[in-house]
């Protein structure tokens, strides 16, 4: 379970005090041994489902003065409005437990009192 009182910041381990907070960093993949942020893009991979909506994947890394972290974001085409619905984001810090931004919903288990949770066919008495 994902602690409440946790945030990305301070996963990150951010210097945050009175006076301002800690600036991070984002930035994509890094190809080279170039260490311009400019230079570093972002993965991103579009897929259409069975429905026929699009599917966007990205991946990034964010960075504080102490730590690195990776994003992962899926989200999904909408059907209501113009803005994608997010499926899941999560951030992935080295040596912590996955940080989720946004949960995926699962599909619930129906309570089918069959045998290996199939009805096969009319109940018998």
């Amino acid at each position: 379970m994902v602690e409440k009182n946790k945030d990305v910041r301070s996963l990150l381990q951010c210097n945050d005090g009175i006076t301002g907070k800690e600036r991070l960093k984002a930035y994509g993949e890094l190809i080279t041994n170039d260490k311009w942020t400019r230079n570093r893009p972002i993965v991103s991979k579009k897929k259409i489902d069975k429905e026929g909506r699009k599917h966007h994947y990205m991946r990034f890394h964010i960075e504080s003065k102490k730590k690195l972290a990776l994003v992962h974001l899926e989200a999904k085409e909408s059907k209501k409005n113009y803005r994608p619905d997010f499926i899941n984001m999560y951030v992935d810090v080295p040596g912590e437990k996955r940080y989720y931004l946004v949960r995926p919903k699962l599909n619930s288990v129906s309570d089918s009192k069959g045998f290996l949770g199939i009805r096969w066919g009319p109940r018998k008495d």
